[in-house]
């Protein structure tokens, strides 16, 4: 397989809408090339950690894409994180380790790094 494309920030979902409108993005999971970030929770919620409302989208796009093609992302580094007032990056870790209930070990894992591994073959 050639190219491989990464979807940034979950493809941007609106928590307003259904998670049937976000169809577009879960069709995008029928081919094998494309792969998923998952970064940006926080700013996609309306709510206070773990961001339950984004979360029927993480449950769609996890059950489309499955762990082996979702990576974890952290949207902006350093100050700009402080700048902007978004969570430091040990809570967006924990988010991911323990915020998301439908996550085992292995998803945690995989999107944590060993996807990255793949994608990447480190």
């Amino acid at each position: 397989m050639g190219l491989k494309l990464i979807i940034d920030h979950m493809g941007y979902p609106d928590i307003k809408q259904s998670v049937e409108e976000f169809d577009l993005i879960i069709e995008l999971a029928a081919h094998e090339n494309f792969y998923l970030k998952l970064s940006d929770v926080a700013g996609r919620s309306g709510m206070c950690y773990p961001f339950a409302d984004v979360h029927p989208f993480i449950r769609r796009l996890l059950g489309a894409f499955g762990a082996d093609r979702m990576i974890w992302g952290t949207s902006y580094p350093g100050r700009h994180r402080v700048k902007r007032g978004w969570l430091p990056l040990d809570q967006e870790l924990l988010l991911i380790q323990e915020g998301i209930p439908f996550f085992t070990g292995d998803s945690v894992d995989r999107i944590l790094g060993r996807t990255a591994e793949t994608i990447w073959s480190l």
